[in-house]
């Protein structure tokens, strides 16, 4: 039953990536607010997700120590990620790269949002709707910022969106490839999948705090603007609160 239910939530979260097309709808200036306002929803949901379900579903079941371990793992896995793609960008000093540099990223990405939904599904389907819930909420405004970069790149919109679609089938590979390896090596390596729920932890904080601190604060705002940010994050953490409250 794991198995199809991963395959079912990690489609329907790469069908998600088709939310990019709205760049051929909304002008430049709504969709780059757009885009940070549905970050700030996305990041409270992430943070939502990691601290009131998944973290401590994986505490509750396996050593803490191996569990705060693996937070740590995904946290360094994913600024070494970060930082191997922007090296490569800079490195070469061509704009052209930012497309094709963001989609292998996205893609990495993808994978290892697959396997948060894999391990969820694994433990129990409350935990795997909660990780699949926290993920739709962000690949919405991740998607819709890929295609705009890649067409921004040199990228045609159709080439764009296509490309992304097969960036975000790698959410199935991950979920996939994870209820694989536990298939195999579950009963070799006890508490497997909670280890596997922690990396992806530390993967979730990591792009929640990178999404609301850096990356946002860029952007010159106006104050009632930047309020609403806070406000939405909060609507982030209290939209996964009542699905907590709901699935359990």
């Amino acid at each position: 039953m794991s198995f199809e239910l991963i395959l079912v939530a990690t489609l329907w979260v790469s069908i998600v990536s088709l939310t990019g097309m709205a760049f051929f709808f909304l002008n430049e200036r709504y969709l780059r607010v757009s885009i940070i306002l549905l970050a700030s929803l996305a990041g409270g949901t992430f943070l939502g997700a990691v601290f009131l379900k998944l973290l401590p579903v994986a505490l509750a079941n396996a050593p803490a120590p191996m569990v705060t371990g693996f937070v740590l793992a995904g946290i360094a896995l994913f600024y070494f990620v970060e930082r191997v793609v922007d090296w490569h960008q800079h490195a070469h000093q061509h704009e052209r790269l930012v497309g094709p540099n963001n989609l292998i990223g996205d893609g990495l990405h993808n994978f290892f949002d697959g396997l948060a939904i894999g391990a969820g599904y694994i433990i129990s389907p409350a935990t795997g709707i909660i990780a699949t819930v926290a993920v739709i909420m962000h690949e919405i405004p991740q998607e819709i910022g890929d295609v705009r970069l890649m067409i921004k790149s040199g990228f045609r919109k159709e080439k764009a969106v296509v490309l992304n679609l097969f960036s975000a089938l790698l959410v199935v590979s991950g979920g996939v490839g994870f209820f694989a390896i536990y298939y195999y090596a579950g009963g070799m390596i006890p508490n497997l999948e909670y280890y596997g729920l922690s990396l992806a932890c530390g993967m979730f904080i990591y792009i929640a705090v990178t999404d609301l601190s850096p990356d946002l604060h860029r952007e010159i705002l106006p104050p009632q603007l930047s309020n609403l940010q806070f406000a939405l994050v909060l609507v982030g953490i209290l939209f996964i609160a009542s699905v907590v409250a709901f699935v359990q």
